[in-house]
Formats: C-alpha cells, sequence, structure tokens
C-alpha cells in the first residue's frame, strides 16, 4: 500500500490537465481587497481595534456580498448608520467594483413602480415571471390579545431592491442548466454550487464560461435595461477564452 507521501509526491508530478482540475495563477479575493482599502481609508476606526487582518476580512464579507443585492440593512449593521466607516464601505466598493456598481444601479432604474409583476427571457428561453409582493403588517384584538400578523399582497411597490437579485439568480439558473444539458457524466447542485466527479470538473468549469459567453455575446442585460446601461464586452469575452476561472 502506497503511503500518504507517496500519493501527494505523484500529484505533486502530475502535468497540468485542462480536463480534471485547472491551476490559477490569482484568483482574485475581493473581500481581502476591501478590507485593505477600508484599513487603509480608516485607521483609526474602533471598528477593527484588535482585530487581525483575517477577522477584518471576514467582518466585510456579509456587507459586501450582500451590497450587492441591494441590501443596506447588512452594511449598517456592520458599520452604523451615517458613520464614516459607512461611508468607506460605499466609496471603497464604487472604486473597486465600478461595474458591478453600474450594473446594480441599471437594474434599479429598471424597476417599474406602477408594475404587478417584471418579465425576462433567459439564453434558454425560460421566462422569468416575479410578482411585486408587498408585505402587510397589523394586529388582531382578540379577547385582550394582541396578535400580531403579516401577509403579501401583489401589489405596485416604490421599493426597487427585489429586482437586481431575482434578475442575477435567474441567470445564475440558466448556467446550472446549461452545464447539466451539455454534460456527459452525472452533475448535481444545490443552487448555483455545482458538483461533480473530480475528473470532470475541469470540463465543469469549461460548460461554466461557455454560459458566461453566450450571456455576454446574448446582450441580455443590455436589453432588459434598455438606454439605462450599455458595456463594451469584447475584453471580456476575449479573456474567457485563456480563462483559469475556479470553481472550487
Amino acid at each position: 500500500m502506497r503511503t500518504k507521501q507517496q500519493i501527494l509526491s505523484e500529484i505533486r508530478q502530475l502535468k497540468t490537465n485542462k480536463d480534471n482540475y485547472s491551476e490559477t495563477v490569482v484568483r482574485s479575493d475581493p473581500y481581502s481587497l476591501v478590507a485593505k482599502r477600508m484599513l487603509e481609508k480608516l485607521p483609526d476606526s474602533t471598528i477593527f481595534n484588535d482585530m487581525t487582518f483575517k477577522e477584518v476580512r471576514a467582518y466585510c464579507k456579509d456587507p459586501v456580498m450582500t451590497a450587492f443585492y441591494n441590501s443596506s440593512e447588512e452594511p449598517k449593521k456592520a458599520f452604523g448608520d451615517e458613520t464614516p466607516e459607512l461611508e468607506a464601505f460605499y466609496s471603497t466598493i464604487t472604486e473597486l467594483f465600478p461595474g458591478a456598481v453600474n450594473v446594480l444601479e441599471a437594474l434599479n432604474e429598471r424597476w417599474d413602480k406602477t408594475a404587478l409583476l417584471h418579465t425576462w427571457s433567459t439564453p434558454d428561453d425560460h421566462i422569468a415571471h416575479v410578482p411585486v409582493l408587498e408585505a402587510i403588517n397589523g394586529h388582531l384584538d382578540n379577547e385582550g390579545l394582541d396578535l400580531p400578523y403579516r401577509f403579501y399582497r401583489n401589489q405596485p411597490s416604490e421599493r426597487s431592491t427585489s429586482l437586481a437579485p431575482n434578475y442575477i439568480h435567474s441567470f445564475d439558473a440558466f448556467i446550472v442548466r446549461y452545464i447539466i444539458e451539455n454534460a456527459d457524466f452525472q452533475v448535481s447542485h444545490v443552487h448555483d454550487e455545482i458538483q461533480a466527479h473530480p475528473n470532470n470538473i475541469g470540463r465543469v468549469r469549461e460548460l461554466y464560461l461557455e454560459a458566461l459567453a453566450i450571456i455576454s455575446k446574448g446582450r441580455f442585460l443590455e436589453q432588459f435595461c434598455e438606454e439605462d446601461f450599455q458595456i463594451d464586452n469584447t475584453a471580456f469575452l476575449e479573456g474567457l477564452k485563456d480563462s483559469s476561472y475556479a470553481l472550487c
């Protein structure tokens, strides 16, 4: 029986095989970028007192993720309301990720305040049909008991925050469908977490990149946002050809 050391030695000697796995030279870490910039802007902030850089990164992770899904509560929970830290957070993500901020703003502008639903199509002709639901809160007085209740009514709303996450998730779903339909091996998934045998992960990655290219070439975002958003995707599509995007 081979020892653990022998197995590791054999793995190290393997040549790169794109069908099985990929070697990523540099994998961008947006959370570390935000943490570094926040520390540079706020060297005396009491929020980060006694934190290691790893802890600062972890602290910034939830605000970064949720901010691009239109959450304002998570950033406020982390950095307070109308604080230097909150101001620095928003200026930081705008400086580091201007493209993502522009997409978010364009999707928010697409919100129809008079609509009962929003619809759009994905590259495989699936139709996303998302009703506008407004939470209705109230109280019932039953024999001296104050009973709170909540239900959701399909009605127009001023709040545009749900459109961006629903739109992005619909294209996540397309990517999953594309991989499953084009893979000649077993693939499973939980939402957009894709699982396959390690020998097939390289092919999963290729299919993932193909799906991204289909979305970009089809200019679905530009069509949906109309005059609110235009992008030159030439460099993006060129970069996909040699991308070593890592899924795991």
